[in-house]
């Protein structure tokens, strides 16, 4: 098993995240744009020091650009929020199930 990353604060990340199979699950629509905007708002209330200043969500993939400026870095459970609550949001909207994210 390898080493935990040190997160250190303040410091900027660029993630990639795909979909399951290349699937085409953040196809332009409203409410598809609605609900990610609203997951993001969400999670970033609920994680004050993480800033998030860049999104792109194509059809099956994403990217992000955030800095974290927490001393305990809460990164990680930013991002395993934000993508459940997009996962169990899109698979409803979509009427699927089963895993959402390429892990």
């Amino acid at each position: 098993m390898s080493n935990p990353r040190y997160l250190q604060p303040g410091s900027q990340h660029a993630t990639t995240r795909r979909c399951v199979d290349g699937k085409p699950l953040f196809i332009p629509h409203s409410l598809v744009v609605q609900i990610i905007l609203y997951a993001i708002g969400y999670q970033q209330q609920r994680f004050p020091g993480i800033h998030l200043y860049a999104a792109s969500y194509n059809t099956n993939h994403k990217h992000d650009g955030l800095r974290d400026d927490q001393v305990e870095s809460r990164l990680p459970e930013f991002y395993q929020h934000l993508h459940s609550m997009i996962a169990k949001a899109l698979n409803a909207h979509w009427g699927r199930g089963g895993s959402f994210w390429l892990s």
